[in-house]
Formats: structure tokens, C-alpha cells, sequence
């Protein structure tokens, strides 16, 4: 499967409210150069920090928080996973994100669409060349009690999760998807932030939540809504779920090729598993382009080069060693015309 990297085509900006902080916030989507990965980019009263948005950049003492949080250079983000969760559906690799301060705005709808509908506003813009990617080639996993998480090989990125809880309008629920651009979209976007009415009220004590409505939250007690309003799937906890684990997921720094089976996993088990799959690429030889085949044939080339015949100039890549050499073949005939031209006796 080829991967290419992606970014916006043109700045794109969102103000809101903040969903822990309650504090006004504005948000940018910015176009960035091919390898940069997702960059936060925060205003702070020392300046700009760039904080990447990578595993190592989750704090050591994250543990037990009800969101994700990065911190670099003395700059700290909160409530990172919907905006990564967004950019990750859409198959953006490459962005600048910058915030006025350290928590970007919550979406109104409570969900990524928002977010996902101004980055296609803006244009989403293949780059041309293909980014690296981990090729999940062994099983994998993590467990810690009753959460558990296992990557299997695959030929796509898939998640599938299962939930439990004892209220009964949410119980047992599972749901299993590809992770690409129109399932993205169509699927797990839409699918709103949830939480227990006693976990409300817990959040609010210790000062988080505050920007958190009725509007942007689904509120669940006693078997129902606290909102009145309408799920948008019967499983629309479980989508959530999977929204947040594509954006915890991504802070691996690329994109993933493999099947992540989950069960009752939040935040924490979801950056512990992040870490498992960021060692991986680490010890592994990176991807880039795809193992099978073991070439690229004239199709592949052609889909991350602007050249045709006659000035493709190449027909076949054998080998490719990222930073040091390529091999490719390219069959000529002495009656075409730049042969002759290179030897015109």
C-alpha cells in the first residue's frame, strides 16, 4: 500500500472555546514542507514553541487524565487527540498547528467533523512523494487489567474496539472500520465526545470541562441523555472511542499499516500502546516505499512523479535505501528518439 504524504493547501483558522479551560481559543491549520510531521506550534509569553506532535512529547505523569497532552520547550498543549484524530483521518502527514494558547477549541458539533470540514476547505494537497509508514509485520500488544490492545498485520489501517459499561444505554458495544479519508469522514467524524454524568461533575470539581455543553457533549445518566438530542448511530460511544484512538495513535509520527484490536482502552492505554508501536519503528528498518511488492513498477512511479513518457526516464525501481541509493531500470530501443539523440552517429 502506497502512502503518500499530504497537507493543507492553504491556511485555514477555527475560534471557539477551549473544552477543559472554558477560555476563548483560535486554532490554524497551516501548509508544511514534506518530512515535517504535525507540528504544534503555540503562543507563549517567551514566544513561539513548535511542540511535534510525537510520543516522546506525552509528559511521564500523564496518567489518569481524561484528554492528551504534549509538552516541549517549556510549552504545554492540552486536548490534543481531536485535532490529531482529524488531520490522521484525512491522511495529512504533513502541518503546522498553531494556538493562541495551550488548548485548541473544542468544535461546536462535539465532534472532528467541524474540524475536518475546515481542512477541506482549505484543500487537502498530495505532495508527491511517499511518506514512511509502519508496517506492522509481527503481532503486538499490551494489557494492563481489563484494557488490552493488540495490532495484527494487515494490508490497511483498521481499528476495531470494543467498550463496556454499566449504564445501559451504552453496555457492550463494538465497532470495527478501515481507517481512510471517506470512511473517516462518513463514520467516525460525526461521532460526539460522551461521558458519565458523575464523571461531569468529578471533571468540573478539579476544574476541567469548563467549555464542555450540552451541545458538544453527549451526557449519559441512568440508561439515557441528559441532551436532548439524538444519537447519531446506535454506537456512537464506541465510534468515539476509535475517533480518539486514531488521534492518540498518531502521535506514533506516521502512518500505520495493521489491524488494532482494542478492548476498554482510553487515553492512557492508548498512549502506553503508542509507545509499544513507537519502539517498534524505532528497531525497524522504515518503510518507505512498500515491502510487496518489491518494486515499483511504471503505475506506482507514476503515481508520485509528474513526468511522462518520453521523460519518466525510469520503467522499474528494484531497490531504494532511504538516504543513500536507488536502483531502477529503464528499457530503451535504439530507435526512439533521446537514444538517438544521446548518440547521433
Amino acid at each position: 500500500m502506497l502512502y503518500l504524504q499530504k497537507t493543507v493547501g492553504e491556511r485555514v483558522a477555527m475560534t471557539g472555546t477551549a473544552l477543559h479551560s472554558g477560555a476563548p481559543a483560535t486554532i490554524a491549520f497551516l501548509p508544511a514542507p514534506i518530512n515535517t510531521g504535525l507540528v504544534f506550534r503555540v503562543d507563549t509569553p517567551d514566544g513561539r514553541v513548535e511542540v511535534p506532535a510525537l510520543i516522546e512529547n506525552v509528559p511521564a505523569d500523564h496518567g489518569g487524565m481524561r484528554n492528551t497532552k504534549l509538552a516541549a520547550g517549556g510549552a504545554e498543549i492540552q486536548t490534543v487527540e481531536h485535532v490529531l484524530s482529524a488531520l490522521a483521518g484525512l491522511g495529512v502527514t504533513n502541518c503546522y498547528i498553531d494556538l493562541d494558547g495551550p488548548e485548541p477549541p473544542e468544535p461546536k458539533a462535539g465532534s472532528t467533523i467541524d474540524y475536518v470540514e475546515l481542512l477541506e476547505s482549505g484543500g487537502i494537497v498530495n505532495q508527491g512523494l511517499p511518506s514512511y509508514y509502519l508496517q506492522v509485520d509481527t503481532p503486538m500488544s499490551w494489557s494492563d487489567g481489563e484494557v488490552s490492545l493488540q495490532v495484527v498485520p494487515c494490508d490497511s489501517y483498521r481499528i476495531t474496539c470494543q467498550i463496556e459499561y454499566a449504564d445501559p444505554l451504552i453496555g457492550i458495544q463494538e465497532f470495527s472500520c478501515e481507517i481512510r479519508p471517506d470512511v473517516y469522514k462518513r463514520e467516525i467524524a460525526p461521532c460526539r465526545t460522551f461521558a458519565l454524568r458523575d464523571d461531569v461533575e468529578k471533571l468540573q470539581s478539579m476544574g476541567l470541562g469548563q467549555g464542555g455543553t450540552l451541545e458538544n457533549a453527549l451526557i449519559v445518566e441512568d440508561g439515557g441523555l441528559v441532551n436532548d438530542l439524538p444519537l447519531r448511530f446506535p454506537d456512537e460511544f464506541v465510534r468515539h472511542k476509535i475517533l480518539d484512538m486514531i488521534g492518540d495513535l498518531a502521535l506514533v509520527g506516521m502512518p500505520i499499516q495493521g489491524h488494532v484490536i482494542a478492548r476498554r482502552s482510553g487515553h492512557d492505554g492508548n498512549l502506553a500502546f503508542a509507545r509499544v508501536l513507537a519502539r517498534k519503528e524505532r528497531r525497524s528498518t522504515r518503510i518507505y516505499p512498500p515491502r510487496k511488492p518489491q518494486y515499483w513498477d511504471i503505475s506506482s512511479i507514476m503515481k508520485v512523479m509528474p513526468h511522462r513518457y518520453p521523460f519518466l526516464l525510469v520503467d522499474r525501481i528494484i531497490e531504494f535505501e532511504t538516504g543513500k541509493r536507488v536502483v531502477g531500470i529503464k528499457n530503451v530501443s535504439v530507435n526512439e528518439p533521446f537514444f538517438q539523440g544521446h548518440f547521433p552517429d
